[in-house]
């Protein structure tokens, strides 16, 4: 029995040294290999995207680099980068040299200067909320590569105001349309709307028939017309631009046709004397002068003179009346 228990130990122990030395052979042939793997110089490390020179950073050609803003609105300036990769954009203010931001950290103590990203991640904006007139000049967007590549961008800020076509005077017949046009140029943005105001009142959406309102944004432009027009439609009418100057034109609607005194720019209602007077007055003046110009002349030549010149108006008289 006890012969049985000592060789059954001794199995096991074979056993367990037969596992331990294939464990360690495992070991010795793994650990060969990965030197063989590793043997020799490490692999070089391959270049950076940008070593390549049709990758490397440069900046897009669609790039608006005169940008027009408008006082007290918000002023954007777009730097487009193609290839950017993962290097840094900063915006300098050229008057004074002042680093404004470094992609979105903001260098500069006026709060008015931040820095975003597009969704895209190519495009970097400087934004310039409230712009003042004191904010135009020269900006520079800057990309951090070796050597730094920058492009230089123009910000004008004006008073926008808007304009209203034609005369500050306008003059329709009654019945007639009102036709007026107003436009805001100097802005950057479209605006969000345009109100048209007679007097103080709105009229976009007066429930007077006859008014029609169209506003363009693209063309940044509204359009007020009314028709058969009367005469309470006389009066100021202004248009509104949500981000300019207003403006303002006067209408007056005239009974009939408008007079010819006032075409020629003669006082309203001044009466023009009829083609028989104004003839008979030069003829006075004529005969007048006749008798004055010649000296000596008697009183028979005087008549017959008067006579001569009475026959010839009442001559062209007659014609006129015909």
């Amino acid at each position: 029995m006890i012969g049985q228990v000592v060789v059954a130990t001794q199995a096991q122990q074979k056993v367990m040294d037969f596992l331990i030395f294939l464990l360690f052979a495992f070991l010795i042939h793994t650990v060969e290999g990965f030197q063989t793997v590793t043997k020799g110089p490490p692999l070089p490390r391959p270049g950076p995207m940008w070593d390549n020179p049709l990758l490397r950073p440069n900046f897009d050609r669609s790039n608006v680099r005169h940008v027009i803003a408008s006082a007290g609105h918000t002023a954007f300036l777009r730097c487009k980068i193609n290839h950017l990769g993962d290097r840094a954009v900063t915006w300098i203010r050229k008057s004074d040299v002042q680093i404004l931001t470094a992609n979105t950290f903001i260098y500069t103590t006026d709060p008015r200067f931040s820095a975003f990203c597009s969704s895209t991640g190519d495009e970097w904006v400087l934004k310039i909320t409230g712009a003042v007139l004191e904010d135009s000049g020269g900006y520079e967007c800057q990309v951090s590569t070796n050597p730094k590549i920058s492009m230089n961008f123009q910000l004008q800020v004006v008073v926008a105001y808007a304009e209203i076509k034609g005369k500050h005077e306008v003059y329709i017949n009654s019945g007639g349309k009102i036709d007026l046009t107003c436009s805001v140029s100097r802005i950057t943005d479209p605006p969000e709307f345009i109100i048209w105001y007679h007097e103080n009142q709105v009229i976009n959406y007066s429930e007077r028939g006859g008014i029609q309102v169209i506003t363009d944004q693209s063309t940044k432009s509204s359009n007020l017309l009314i028709r058969n027009a009367q005469r309470e439609d006389s009066g100021n009418y202004t248009c509104v631009p949500s981000n300019a100057v207003p403006a303002s034109v006067s209408v007056h609607i005239l009974r009939e046709e408008i007079p010819a005194a006032m075409q020629h720019g003669l006082g309203v209602g001044a009466p023009l004397p009829s083609s028989p007077s104004l003839i008979l007055m030069v003829l006075s003046l004529v005969i007048t002068l006749y008798s004055l110009t010649i000296p000596g002349s008697g009183e028979t030549l005087l008549l017959a003179s008067a006579s001569t010149y009475a026959t010839s108006f009442k001559t062209l008289q007659q014609k006129s009346v015909k």
